[in-house]
């Protein structure tokens, strides 16, 4: 099947546009091309055929939608959404990661309340709390102490639950860069988990 051919039955009736997505999905003129690239560019193994599926999917609406004008340079432009694809699968995997990270983060130090109240590091964070302006502090202290969102956003007299959840980050990230430039309290911090049953 051509380019052109492709892009015509794409455009067709549903089984002509299944016909030509079932070519060009199993089609190693575009296929191996695009898999080639998505492996230089570290996309693991088990994701590439997913990544193929949404170029197929995402170059069939652009089709549908007329937004597709290359003629004669499919591979070309099946390649640059590729790209794009992979681009925002990193972005995701990244953003997926650091959540993970900060939900861990945040479960440890939730769960490490009593264990920060009854050890020589209250002292020590004491005096990283107070590094934080009230706002923070009282914000990590009622969320510490299992307050929900909403219950923290009626007390601190805050705009939405969503800010409040923001805010709660960036107090997080302060809470944790000044844990981390206190090397003594980080290090007691890590001794103490990695001792945990």
């Amino acid at each position: 099947m051509q380019e052109s051919s492709i892009v015509e039955h794409i455009n067709g009736n549903p089984n002509e546009r299944r016909q030509a997505l079932g070519f060009l999905y199993s089609s190693d003129q575009y296929k191996k091309p695009v898999l080639s690239f998505l492996n230089k560019k570290n996309v693991p193994q088990e994701d590439q055929l997913t990544i193929w599926t949404d170029v197929v999917l995402k170059f069939s609406t652009l089709v549908i939608n007329g937004k597709y004008q290359h003629q004669n340079k499919m591979l070309s432009f099946l390649l640059n959404l590729a790209n794009f694809i992979s681009l925002n699968y990193f972005r995701d995997k990244k953003r997926h990661i650091q959540v993970e990270a900060m939900d861990e983060v945040h479960e440890q130090i939730a769960s490490s309340q009593n264990f920060i109240y009854s050890s020589g590091l209250n002292n020590a964070f004491k005096l990283i709390m107070q590094k934080m302006d009230n706002t923070c502090q009282k914000i990590l202290s009622l969320w510490a102490q299992g307050y929900s969102m909403k219950e923290i956003m009626d007390k601190n007299q805050l705009p939405s639950v969503s800010s409040t959840r923001k805010r709660k980050h960036v107090c997080m990230k302060k809470l944790l860069s000044f844990v981390e430039s206190r090397k003594d309290v980080y290090n007691q911090l890590l001794e103490y988990y990695n001792d945990r049953p």
